[in-house]
């Protein structure tokens, strides 16, 4: 960040050892309504491409409207055009292909499909669709730290044959390390943040020398991932992100390509010095492009298999100008540094997906959070475990009130899909009336556990005539509880028997129902990006061109899951199932950030 464009420039210069054009500055509007298609897939409004080869280093930015501070701009990504060897991108992406589709074992995300779930954007050929893998250690919510916190062998890059891992895990590795002292050049204090616990926790990291900022590696191919955020990475982190490209003839233009979308901006009208002239000539000269909407005329559907097709239907999005869509057409070998946690993010579908020869292959690096223990945290959640089967309270508040113990997690369906439906990251909530926590208190407390004797007849009918009239100061209630729950002894042991099979659902939304709403806004504050790319004024002369090659130096309110959503209708379960009520502009995304 920076006060202005003038002192960010003079700062990355002096840091990187670029001047003039070697450095490139785009400005993007943030209007926070996302660029989609009538679907709700992906879409490419502008296209930011790297027309000039003396351009080394790309900064997209964001002006704060009404500040005047020194985080007035922010860097949304950063973009290294020459980021890794060419020779290194071929031999990696031939690895890749072969080893990931012979014995590759895929990752289902949730951002892989629009909301309903009824696009095509991977293709319709379960042999030729697009595909993710993901390797190396990432955050779990049954630990709330390593997935492998309880594993005795650790197999961080598993296939379907274990003698086939270690190619794959070494030149990951080595990838790793290569891109290391590129990242603590472009974005030192992100990087620094990532490489603050390595020592602390060496087993749940990449790499193979001091200095390294991944905990995992993400492997898609052809894979179209739509609107999302990695809201498991760490907090002051940034994923750094590799483009692998199809191998093509010398002068042959690919016949399709795929774009990394910023769903939530527009195209500046301006360029880095306030010129309208001088963005004109971007559009004239290509660095931007504008692709023109579809036809408004009507065209015939095409039904070909796995192919992705532009219709009329996308032409409302064109129009609309406060609708997003900003692309960047990233070449092959090419670097992206961006903070996945805080910015909405996509990439678009490829015509005719395959992943047997992938028009894109993307290996995304990054750390989750709470990552920072060593050999994956296991004595911690050992010592935790001995801890809760006594009855002994944890250091962690959190964890007495949400940790499970091994034999609930054996017990619970291990759907991370079906738990994150339901539970977010910040889970959202509102005011709870005086009845509501009444009722909740009722439920765990005073529920008899055993049926009272049956009254007598005279007692009964007047019992069931005080039931079948609701008091005032009751019937709002009544009509609100969902699952369509009564004050009768027979609705209360039916509660208290699914309470038998969820124990801990009545304490999550109890322990929930008392928190204030946050606000939720998809820009992200200075706050929040002062410790990421471009915010150091360290300097280097190293000229771009031995960026890898230069030497770097060596150097928590968290979000606690619960096991389960509940299953009986409680109220606020039957509010969290409501996403226009939670205050959330994009609250359709709610349940698929986390993929």
């Amino acid at each position: 960040c920076a006060a202005t464009l003038e002192d960010l420039r003079r700062e990355t210069e002096l840091r990187v050892g670029l001047t003039g054009k070697q450095l490139r500055i785009e400005k993007v509007v943030y209007t926070g309504k996302e660029g989609k298609s009538s679907q709700g897939c992906p879409i490419a409004k502008w296209v930011i491409r790297r027309v000039d080869p003396e351009e080394k280093l790309l900064f997209v930015v964001k002006r704060r409207q009404g500040h005047r501070c020194k985080a007035s701009f922010i860097v949304i990504c950063i973009v290294v055009w020459d980021g890794i060897p060419t020779h290194e991108a071929d031999s990696v992406y031939r690895m890749l292909a072969v080893k990931l589709n012979k014995f590759g074992l895929p990752t289902v995300r949730r951002c892989a499909t629009n909301e309903n779930r009824t696009c095509a954007c991977q293709g319709l050929d379960p042999e030729l669709c697009g595909v993710s893998y993901s390797f190396g250690c990432s955050w779990s919510m049954y630990y709330n730290g390593c997935k492998y916190a309880r594993s005795k062998t650790v197999r961080k890059f598993r296939l379907s044959v274990k003698n086939e891992e270690a190619e794959i895990e070494e030149r990951m590795n080595v990838l790793a390390t290569m891109l290391s002292p590129l990242y603590v050049t472009v974005a030192p204090q992100a990087f620094q943040n990532q490489v603050q616990y390595e020592r602390e926790a060496p087993d749940c990291r990449l790499g193979l020398k001091p200095g390294k900022p991944f905990s995992g590696v993400t492997c898609c191919l052809d894979f179209c991932a739509h609107t999302h955020r990695d809201l498991h990475n760490m907090q002051d982190g940034c994923t750094v992100q590799v483009t692998l490209l199809k191998p093509l003839p010398p002068g042959v233009k690919p016949d399709d390509e795929q774009l990394h979308v910023l769903p939530l901006y527009t195209m500046d009208t301006t360029d880095e010095f306030d010129s309208e002239e001088g963005q004109k000539k971007k559009h004239e000269t290509g660095a931007v492009q504008a692709p023109a909407a579809p036809p408004s005329a009507p065209l015939p559907p095409k039904e070909t298999l796995g192919e992705v097709t532009e219709t009329n239907e996308n032409l409302d999005c064109f129009e609309d100008p406060q609708m997003g869509g900003v692309a960047i057409a990233l070449p092959h070998g090419s670097v992206i540094i961006e903070c996945a946690k805080l910015e909405m993010h996509s990439t678009t579908a490829v015509k005719k997906p395959n992943r047997l020869n992938p028009t894109r292959m993307t290996l995304i690096f990054y750390q989750h959070r709470n990552l920072n223990r060593p050999k994956h945290g296991i004595a911690e959640w050992a010592e935790k475990m001995r801890l809760k089967k006594l009855g002994i309270p944890t250091n962690d508040p959190l964890d007495d009130k949400d940790m499970l113990l091994e034999d609930d997690i054996k017990a619970e369906p291990l759907d991370e899909l079906h738990h994150m439906r339901h539970i977010g990251d910040d889970l959202p909530s509102r005011p709870t009336t005086l009845d509501e926590q009444i009722e909740r208190t009722q439920d765990v407390t005073t529920t008899p556990l055993a049926p009272p004797p049956p009254p007598p007849p005279s007692a009964a009918a007047a019992t069931a005539a005080v039931a079948s009239k609701p008091t005032a100061g009751h019937s709002g209630r009544a009509a609100g509880a969902s699952g369509g729950r009564g004050a009768s002894s027979a609705s209360a042991l039916q509660l208290l028997s699914s309470q038998h099979h969820q124990p801990h659902h009545h304490a999550l939304s109890h322990h929930y129902g008392h928190v204030q709403p946050p606000h939720h806004h998809h820009h992200s504050s200075a706050s929040s990006y002062h410790h990421l790319a471009g915010s150091s004024s360290s300097s280097s002369s190293h000229s771009p061109v031995s960026l890898l090659s230069q030497r770097y130096h060596q150097q928590h309110h968290h979000h606690h899951y619960a096991a389960a959503a509940a299953h009986h209708r409680s109220p606020f379960s039957q509010w969290l199932q409501q996403p226009d009520a939670r205050g959330d502009p994009h609250g359709q995304y709610y349940y698929y950030y986390y993929y």
